[in-house]
């Protein structure tokens, strides 16, 4: 999963299937989206999935400035607070029944993200408060073995807020592991 810092009159040039042509490797999007702006990779997972049902949780304590006090002239202290952050991929899928038309699986893919991000607010001189930005993806998909799936999700800033607009693009591909 990758964070994109976008700016706001690029957000429509972005498009799942254009990126998703650029994906054949991790690095070939991590590429193609530094075009946009700056990006980072928030979570990288390369394991072995039941595809019938599977559940992955990564997370951390994250610090988080909430509140600043004034001591004397000059000297402050920052409250801060710990927030979990993470991400959480389902996968379950059903075998198709005898008589259905198609005989193909059908995997539904639910991603669950909890992420810190600048909010442009300053709370204190130099001190800006922090946002948590959480996103739902789902995408229930006949599975293309070898070949990369991208999802995306645009995350804009509210009114007043001057911070670039956060795109969370995900890639993923399943492979076939035989016994």
């Amino acid at each position: 999963m990758y964070e994109v810092l976008v700016p706001e009159a690029r957000i429509a040039e972005l498009e799942a299937l254009a990126l998703e042509a650029k994906a054949a490797t991790a690095q070939e999007l991590a590429k193609a989206l530094g075009e946009f702006g700056q990006t980072k990779v928030l979570y990288r997972i390369d394991q072995t999935v039941n595809l019938y049902g599977e559940n992955i949780t990564l997370g951390s304590n994250e610090p988080m400035v909430t509140g600043v006090r004034r001591q004397e002239p000059g000297s402050t202290i920052n409250t801060i607070t710990y927030q979990h952050v993470g991400l959480i991929v389902s996968l379950a899928a059903n075998p198709p029944v005898p008589d259905a038309p198609r005989k193909e699986l059908n995997v539904q893919v639910n991603l669950e993200l909890a992420a810190l991000a600048d909010s442009g607010i300053e709370i204190a001189p130099q001190v800006k408060a922090s946002r948590i930005r959480n996103l739902q993806l789902s995408h229930s998909e006949t599975p293309r073995f070898g070949r990369p799936w991208v999802l995306l999700n645009v995350s804009a800033p509210p009114a007043g807020d001057k911070t670039p607009p956060v795109a969370y693009v995900v890639r993923y591909v399943f492979r076939e592991v035989k016994p």
